[in-house]
């Protein structure tokens, strides 16, 4: 006659549990074993095990030690409840509990697990054999130092259909991550000293953090997700803020991929203040380009020229970028304690090494008066004259293009336009005007590194001026040539006045009173 109970108590040391296909084992254990007839209890006291699941690792891990209360049913369908197990893996603590149920053709795995604090080195140790190449490699690059100072894992679902691709089953881990440096992308800048919440996703990773240092700017915010681990084709998301000086902006700008983009590095040269810089990068686990699209926002920053006299204070507003091109509409500004708007057009493919600046305000005769006293220390007839003639305001656009020439030389060209609606000029025909109408005004003039030779003036299709400039003496100028009619000036006399060109009709008695001679052995040319 069979007993109508079965108990046995042990000890045991080099014990092996392993599946029926050999895929799943765990060997080296020791401790004590109670078996009933209806399940097997362990309770694990085990120094220098090994784990190996074959369906996700390549390799046994190596268990430092285990304490593990574990009960085998051994009923239709084998199952194992892991009642309470702590093990450190790799120098890594391990907590965890749940059940493993063995069905054909796979097990059923349904694990809530707790890390301890680590060396975040050792996270890509557990990363499984799912994990593509690529991805590993750039996990094992991009997480440089730190500490996981904490981790939670739920796994629940079949062995073999991980990773869960149409909610096959449920695996998350959230791991958070301190004192790390990340280190996202090759070429660009590091961030430092970050804590950062890492959160696995079935086939997402998702990555965030409010805290950390790229230099010395401060980030804000930063988002990093990977969508979809099982893709061919993998690209990293991520979004950033950094706030700082406008130096640390600079290093960030200098020491990454943006250094190629001629705006932004014309930008960030002539910036002084706070500013903010969000960012957006597409990079691709392969040889694809990252894609990229930021904005710079200002907050009562400085822009300083390399032209003399074209200083920005109290800059306000938000420029868009990519990696080649930049642009911007309806930045507020003061210059010269008048406020302007500034526009940066967003430039063709074709065109990377140039650049586009309007600079827009309503200016009076004071401001003009202004403008030349700086522009032209030399000009104080002119400057008389304006303050004599001028009267009232209107709507002035002035526009920068600068390009790159082929000795690497800076060009600028500088257009002013002006319809002069809402200006008087008290002057003789066909200068003078009311103050109501439109007589479009334009000045033009070529700055090659920061030398300026000639300025052309175009006065309502009906006067042409060249002022040549001696730049060996603060842009004083030394000689004028007026063309008449409609035509600019052909050539160019030894006068330092001249007048060339035909009208109807000049009432030269009127210009007389206006024009001192007395001083000058000019000729009058027509």
């Amino acid at each position: 006659k069979q007993p109508d109970t079965l108990k046995l108590n042990t000890n045991f040391e080099g014990f092996n549990i392993s599946s029926r296909d050999k895929q799943h084992w765990l060997n080296g254990l020791a401790g004590q074993v109670s078996i009933d007839n209806k399940l097997l209890r362990l309770e694990l006291d085990s120094q220098k095990s090994q784990l190996y699941v074959g369906t996700l690792y390549e390799k046994p891990l190596e268990l430092e030690t285990v304490n593990s209360t574990i009960e085998l049913n051994y009923a239709q369908t084998p199952e194992i409840n892991i009642i309470e197990s702590d093990i450190i893996a790799n120098e890594t603590p391990v907590k965890t509990s749940g059940n493993i149920r063995f069905d054909a053709p796979s097990p059923f795995v349904d694990l809530v697990t707790q890390v301890g604090k680590t060396d975040i080195e050792k996270i890509p140790s557990f990363l499984p054999v799912q994990t593509k190449a690529k991805l590993a490699t750039w996990l094992k690059h991009a997480l440089a130092g730190g500490e996981l100072s904490s981790g939670d894992l739920v796994y629940r679902g079949y062995l073999t259909d991980f990773p869960f691709k149409n909610d096959e089953g449920k695996f998350k881990a959230i791991l958070n991550i301190a004192n790390a440096t990340l280190d996202y992308n090759k070429g660009w800048p590091p961030i430092d000293n970050t804590d950062i919440e890492v959160i696995f996703d079935n086939e997402s990773i998702y990555a965030s953090t409010n805290y950390g240092y790229v230099f010395d700017a401060k980030i804000s915010s930063i988002n990093a997700v990977i969508k979809d681990l099982t893709a061919k084709q993998k690209n990293i998301l991520i979004n950033g803020r950094l706030s700082g000086h406008t130096s640390d902006i600079r290093n960030f700008i200098e020491q990454s991929p943006l250094n190629k983009n001629s705006g932004l590095v014309d930008i960030k040269d002539n910036l002084a203040g706070n500013i903010l810089l969000d960012i957006d990068l597409d990079i691709p686990l392969d040889e694809r380009k990252t894609a990229i699209n930021g904005e710079i926002t200002f907050s009562d920053t400085t822009f300083i020229s390399s032209m003399p006299g074209l200083s920005l204070e109290d800059i306000n507003g938000k420029v868009q970028f990519t990696r080649n091109n930049v642009w911007a509409s309806d930045i507020a500004a003061l210059y010269y304690g008048k406020p302007v708007t500034l526009a940066i057009p967003k430039l063709e493919q074709a065109a990377p090494a140039t650049r586009k600046f309007i600079l827009a305000a309503d200016a009076d005769k004071a401001f003009i008066v202004n403008q030349l006293d700086i522009f032209f220390p030399e000009s104080d007839d002119i400057s008389a004259s304006i303050n004599d003639y001028l009267n009232g305001q209107s709507r002035w656009e002035v526009t920068i293009n600068s390009a790159k020439q082929t000795d690497n030389k800076t060009s600028k060209l500088i257009e002013i336009n002006t319809n002069l609606d809402g200006t008087s000029i008290a002057l003789p025909e066909p200068i003078g005007k009311d103050k109501q109408g439109a007589r479009p005004l334009s000045i033009k003039t070529r700055l090659l590194d920061s030398i300026i030779e000639k300025i052309d003036i175009s006065y309502d299709d009906t006067l042409f001026t060249d002022i040549m400039l001696d730049n060996t003496q603060d842009l004083k100028v030394k000689k004028i040539i007026v063309g008449l009619g409609d035509d600019d000036p052909i050539s160019e006399p030894d006068n330092d006045i001249s007048f060339q060109g035909e009208l109807d009709r000049l009432d030269l008695s009127e210009w007389i009173k206006v024009f001192n001679f007395r001083n000058t052995n000019n000729r009058l040319e027509q």
